[in-house]
């Protein structure tokens, strides 16, 4: 999915201090986040990974590319945890709401097999319901394809109820895997996908480098920054740019004495790969979604922050063909 999305981390930040235990729900009388309806237990969806043919990319004049046409190796297996995951909704209708709390105002309606794609890397406990952020994408149970971007400035957004103790209120949709390993096939594609789809596996990809204005600040530290952080600019783009517009697709990270980023503007053939071993050392945290106007944070356990790494595409090499005239500096 393209930056606007933030894969999945812009709303995190390190943890320093103690894990915060969930807040306290003695004695109180909670209504319950599931407007009607009920679903029995509910595991991640599982079986092979769907093949989903993409639009053929602009290479442009003059840059060959050897990317394979699509993956030939084993995908990693299904993770119950629901970080940059697609889910269908298994009640009648849920709640998405402002704060994760039942007390919380209800910003919207979902209904049976909504789909919706979760943003943030909780889940987040509460009142006994295991809370996540998500933005609804589709009303027919099906995840759209892979061409078209899934966040839409008009969507439902909010925090939602996934599971109460053993029963879930949603199931994880199986990944959408591209016919072909290129920026145009990928770059819509959930964190989840990325890592089912390809495992650890090295692809090669081609696109401009470099994102002139990009940046931002985050309150407290994603470590390790290289691999955590999100505000580094080190996008990939489908080359070439047009009317200097930069179709953001990909977040390259690049490990700490290893390789250095090319220069802005430079057209490049990188190798690399997700699933990368420094996942498991990743610490976040995150703005108490209950106080989001406060300083105080929440860690992220550990599972949902190495997964929230595993996602992320790790440089190994890379090649520079040429620069993209119509790079927008700035």
């Amino acid at each position: 999915m393209r930056a606007t999305l933030a894969l999945v981390l812009a709303g995190l930040v390190a943890a320093c201090a103690a894990p915060t235990a969930p807040p306290s729900t003695t004695g109180m009388a909670l209504a319950s986040p599931v407007a009607s309806g009920s679903a029995g237990p509910a595991a991640a969806e599982s079986g092979e990974p769907t093949t989903v043919a993409s639009t053929p990319p602009s290479i442009g004049p003059g840059l060959p590319t050897t990317e394979p046409t699509g993956p030939s190796w084993t995908a990693r297996p299904a993770q119950a945890l629901l970080v940059g995951s697609a889910v269908r909704v298994l009640v009648d209708r849920l709640n998405v709401r402002a704060k994760p709390t039942v007390n919380s105002k209800s910003l919207g309606i979902v209904t049976r097999d909504n789909v919706l794609v979760i943003d943030s890397a909780g889940p987040f406990a509460n009142e006994g319901y295991s809370w996540h952020h998500a933005i609804l994408v589709a009303k027919n149970g099906k995840l759209p394809g892979l061409s078209e971007d899934l966040d839409r400035e008009d969507a439902v957004r909010g925090w939602i109820a996934v599971a109460k103790g053993s029963t879930d209120y949603v199931r994880k949709l199986r990944p959408r895997c591209p016919a072909a390993i290129d920026l145009a096939g990928i770059q819509n594609m959930l964190g989840s996908e990325l890592l089912a789809c390809f495992g650890s596996n090295t692809i090669e990809l081609t696109g401009t480098f470099g994102c002139g204005g990009c940046g931002g600040y985050a309150p407290g530290l994603s470590e390790p920054n290289w691999l955590a952080g999100v505000f580094t600019g080190n996008w990939l783009s489908i080359y070439p740019v047009e009317g200097h517009q930069l179709l953001v697709a990909l977040l390259l990270h690049f490990p700490p004495g290893s390789v250095e980023a090319p220069a802005v503007a430079s057209v490049i053939r990188v190798r690399g790969h997700f699933d990368d071993p420094a996942a498991r050392t990743c610490e976040f945290s995150m703005v108490d979604p209950l106080r989001p106007m406060s300083d105080n944070l929440v860690p992220v356990d550990d599972g949902p922050a190495e997964l929230a790494c595993s996602q992320k595409f790790v440089v190994e090499s890379y090649e520079v063909l040429g620069t993209d005239p119509g790079f927008p500096f700035g």
